[in-house]
């Protein structure tokens, strides 16, 4: 009889959990912010922004050539499905950074699972810019 490798295992169970984590996502009640659809929308409709739209912050992001309009955040649905597609990649740098650090898969997983439990809470329903932040800053720890 062989010996089950830790190693193979700990991917399924990394599929799990991120599994896990999609399906808690789909059920919770999604919130992107509006400006990922009205700035978009009416930068792409020709209006000049900070002559034509004001807003109380700077949502720069918002009005470049290339914004979330363009990369076809049109309505919510598509919204989620970037925020679940940040959280998969997040959950899967989490584990490969972990893994590194800590030298163990099992301690790796410990650290997905935390982020599967507390990033619903802290706010992981919303998408807004700094749902985007991990992507960065992530790989750049690496």
């Amino acid at each position: 009889m062989s010996k089950i490798n830790f190693s193979k295992l700990s991917f399924v169970f990394l599929a799990i959990v991120i599994v896990i984590h999609i399906f808690a996502l789909s059920k919770l009640i999604f919130f992107p912010y509006p400006e990922f659809f009205i700035h978009p929308y009416l930068t792409a409709n020709g209006l000049i922004p900070y002559k034509q739209i004001l807003d109380q912050h700077f949502p720069g992001l918002m009005f470049l050539p290339v914004n979330f309009d363009n990369l076809g955040v049109n309505d919510e649905y598509i919204a989620r499905i970037w925020l679940i597609a940040v959280v998969v990649i997040t959950q899967l740098l989490l584990f490969l950074i972990s893994k590194e650090i800590l030298k163990s898969n099992k301690k790796a997983l410990i650290v997905n699972l935390l982020y599967l439990i507390w990033q619903p809470f802290f706010e992981g329903w919303v998408l807004w810019l700094d749902t985007f932040l991990p992507l960065f800053l992530l790989p750049a720890y690496h």
